[in-house]
C-alpha cells in the first residue's frame, strides 16, 4: 500500500542523502537565491495530467492564491534535460508547500509525489473530488474534498491561503 511506497521513497532519499552528504531539507540552502525564491514565492501542485485538470483545476487553485504573491509550480512548465522525477523532487523540496490532488487513484504519479513530500517533511495539502476512492493509508489524513472548481477555490482560500507564509 501507500505506507510501503512511502517507506521505499524515504529509504531512497536517506540512502541518497547519506551518499551525497545532503539531507532533503538542505537542498533549499544549497540552491542559493533560486531556492530561496522558490521556497518563498512558489507552491508545488501535483495532479492527474489531462486537459480539464490542466486548465480548470489549475485555474481554480491559482484563483485561490490571487493577491498573495504566491505562484503555482507545475512540473510540465519547465523543460530540463533530466528525468522528470528529478525535476519534480527538486521542486517539492524547494517550494514552500505542495497541493496534491489524489482524485484519481489509478494514476500513481501524484501518490509518488505526495510520498516524496511526506518523506522530506514538507508541508502538504491533499485535495480530491468528493466521492473519490481514497487509499486506506491516506484515509486518515486531512483533505479538502470538492464538488466543483468554484467550491475548490473557496475551500483553498478558507483552509490554505490564510495559513501559509506570505512572501516578504
Amino acid at each position: 500500500g501507500f505506507i510501503k511506497l512511502l517507506a521505499l521513497v524515504s529509504a531512497r532519499l536517506q540512502r541518497r542523502s547519506l551518499t551525497s552528504g545532503v539531507r532533503p531539507n538542505d537542498i533549499m540552502l544549497l540552491t542559493g537565491k533560486m531556492g530561496k525564491k522558490m521556497a518563498e514565492y512558489h507552491y508545488f501542485v501535483a495532479h492527474e495530467f489531462s486537459r480539464q485538470e490542466k486548465d480548470d483545476l489549475r485555474a481554480a487553485i491559482e484563483k485561490a492564491f490571487q493577491g498573495t504573491d504566491l505562484r503555482a509550480y507545475y512540473a510540465d512548465i519547465e523543460f530540463r534535460n533530466t528525468h522528470i522525477l528529478s525535476k519534480i523532487k527538486e521542486r517539492i523540496f524547494t517550494t514552500q508547500f505542495g497541493i496534491y490532488d489524489i482524485s484519481n487513484s489509478s494514476k500513481p504519479n501524484v501518490f509518488i509525489e505526495l510520498g516524496l513530500a511526506m518523506a522530506a517533511e514538507k508541508p502538504f495539502y491533499i485535495i480530491c473530488k468528493k466521492g473519490s476512492n481514497i487509499p486506506a493509508d491516506l484515509a486518515g489524513l486531512d483533505r479538502i474534498e470538492y464538488e466543483s472548481y468554484r467550491e475548490l477555490t473557496a475551500l483553498i482560500k478558507a483552509k490554505i491561503t490564510k495559513t501559509v507564509n506570505k512572501p516578504r
